[in-house]
């Protein structure tokens, strides 16, 4: 079963399209890895300085393993 993960941040004041321009660097990374369906970054249209991630992942050993490459 596909497991799905909202993830909010909420950058310092003005620093919303930072936060989200390393984000994105960080989720082109993640897209490539195996069982990675989905990983974008959303910023907030009303509040810039709110920035989502959408992720989907194939099981919960992709995510797992996931976890375990970004344990640093």
């Amino acid at each position: 079963m596909a497991i799905r993960l909202v993830v909010t941040f909420t950058a310092a004041a003005g620093r919303g399209a930072e936060l989200a321009k390393a984000l994105e660097k960080r989720a082109a990374e993640c897209r490539k890895e195996p069982g990675c369906e989905q990983f974008d970054v959303f910023q907030g249209a009303t509040h810039s300085d709110h920035v989502v991630l959408l992720e989907r992942w194939a099981d919960q050993a992709a995510l797992d393993a996931h976890a375990k490459l970004n344990k640093t």
